[in-house]
């Protein structure tokens, strides 16, 4: 094997171990992000921001029929303003 070559597989075993430690530090911060709204549920269930946006959370991990539980569940617990907050301000269609 030629010095270049070695070096090139030394750079792509340096590059596939930084991929895997970034991966692992994600999939620590998601859980992390997930394990603190369902806290904040758990201390205060009524909370519609907090179901509101862990349907965002569920959502952009691609979990989506929890996302839309989550989604129920905050408008369960919302009144008639917080729903339109949730609508006008977080861009959701009102149709």
């Amino acid at each position: 094997m030629t010095q270049e070559r070695q070096k090139n597989n030394q750079e792509t075993q340096e590059t596939e171990k930084d991929l895997e430690e970034q991966q692992e530090h994600f999939a620590e911060t998601y859980n992390r992000i997930e394990s603190y709204y369902l806290e904040a549920i758990r201390i205060f269930p009524e909370y519609a921001f907090a179901h509101f946006n862990l349907g965002i959370f569920y959502g952009d991990t691609f979990r989506y029929q929890e996302s839309i539980k989550a989604y129920k569940r905050a408008i369960y617990h919302s009144d008639e303003t917080t729903l339109q907050y949730l609508i006008k301000d977080r861009h959701l269609p009102s149709n």
